[in-house]
């Protein structure tokens, strides 16, 4: 397909995500909310199973995936000791999620991703591929879709990174303002997908070398897990608000590992 993908828009302008990401919701609005039926059947979760798909993913992934030849690189016990953190975070955030809250709403894209978002003109609205039907509507493609601009703020040069994370900021501003009562439910449930999808995008792209499309990733995941350390430490200690606050700031201050000093790895809480 010709035409750039929304990761390309965003690096020639990253003054527009906020606008990206609204006229995004709003192509999707049908399918989030007003599903037809036979959407919503094949969307439908699998007998059993309570938790959103990422975070089921997520759950079943573990510092042990990560093959052997990442222990000859120096940053390898870091790497194992923090994705065994995260690990133990995800399976304390995740029993908190309000089943209801994905049930009863509609049907979600599903890895709604940078890459998958492509525009064929300048003025041309979104066409998305690859879809991945699933319950949850708005807040599961909310979720996976901040995890994935995570994933690439972190690979971008400072100023870029600066304003996608003003941007990100700035349309979850609206979001929770929509929220009212239920905000702090709303991004409790979006933070904790979010930390899922980078959770088990970061080791796939560590399980999977021949993937250039995450190559980068690979080569660097410290950075986007530093960012996660941030999210769930707050989100299990303060709350979500904090946690939001928390993990922008550190999206704005995160450099590539090799020109930082080791991130600090906690024991879990």
């Amino acid at each position: 397909m010709g035409g750039t993908s929304l990761a390309g828009r965003l690096r020639a302008d990253p003054a527009t995500l906020t606008e990206l990401l609204a006229a995004l919701m709003d192509d999707l609005a049908e399918l989030h909310h007003d599903p037809a039926d036979q959407l919503r059947q094949v969307a439908s979760p699998q007998a059993g199973r309570a938790m959103p798909l990422v975070v089921a993913t997520a759950l079943n992934r573990s510092a042990t995936d990560i093959p052997a030849r990442q222990s000859m690189t120096a940053e390898a016990g870091e790497l194992r000791a923090l994705v065994g953190t995260l690990s133990t975070r995800l399976a304390r955030l995740a029993p908190q999620l309000d089943s209801t809250m994905f049930t009863r709403a509609g049907v979600a894209f599903g890895q709604l991703t940078p890459s998958r978002v492509r525009y064929t003109d300048p003025h041309s609205r979104a066409v998305l591929i690859s879809p991945i039907l699933g319950p949850g509507g708005d807040l599961a493609d909310s979720a996976t879709l901040l995890g994935h601009l995570h994933l690439f703020a972190v690979t971008c040069p400072p100023a870029l990174r600066s304003d996608l994370t003003e941007g990100i900021e700035a349309w979850l501003s609206g979001r929770l303002a929509a929220c009212r009562s239920t905000w702090r439910e709303w991004l409790y449930a979006v933070l904790t997908l979010w930390t899922a999808t980078v959770h088990t995008a970061v080791l796939d792209a560590l399980t999977l070398p021949l993937d250039l499309a995450t190559a980068r990733l690979r080569a660097h995941p410290l950075p986007a897990l530093t960012v996660l350390d941030s999210l769930t430490r707050d989100l299990r200690r303060r709350g979500p608000g904090a946690a939001l606050n928390a993990t922008l700031a550190a999206l704005t201050d995160t450099v590539e590992h090799d020109n930082a000093g080791p991130a600090e790895t906690t024991t879990p809480r």
